[in-house]
């Protein structure tokens, strides 16, 4: 798929807000037990060790499946970007959602094979043959 320079630009700005939208959402989600660990009229001394593994599954799972809903994460919705299969550009299935979804552990390597990529596919999208269109539909986007 080929695209000019700009339209690129413009559509790795916005993947670049996405994520950062979706990044301060999953940490949100992430800091809730931890806020409810250290309230002080709770006696939550005992639990502290226990707390860090649910801090990471919810920050897990809230970016794993931040796609699911019609392969649109909040952050997308926001900016106006939807996850599409690359052969149908049809919504992937929920299967090759959540597998783009694994590598975005790996932010600082899917940034650099964004940028460098003619393309503009992150390596997620390689493995789960997606690419993100930029609908600009303000109606759909929440």
């Amino acid at each position: 798929m080929t695209h000019s320079g700009n339209i690129l630009l413009g559509l790795n700005f916005r993947r670049i807000a996405a994520f950062l939208i979706d990044h301060f959402i999953s940490s949100c989600l992430a800091m809730i037990p931890i806020v409810v660990m250290f309230n002080p009229i709770l006696d939550n001394a005992n639990y502290m060790f226990s707390i860090i593994p649910v801090t990471i599954c919810i920050a897990f799972f809230s970016y794993l499946f931040k796609d699911i809903l019609g392969g649109r994460s909040i952050g997308k919705r926001l900016v106006g970007l939807s996850v599409k299969t690359n052969d149908s550009y049809q919504t992937p299935r929920n299967k090759s959602l959540l597998l783009r979804n694994l590598f975005t552990f790996l932010w600082a390597f899917e940034l650099l094979v964004l940028v460098i990529s003619k393309d503009q596919q992150k390596f997620g999208d390689r493995i789960a043959k997606t690419i993100i269109f930029y609908s600009g539909n303000k109606r759909n986007r929440l």
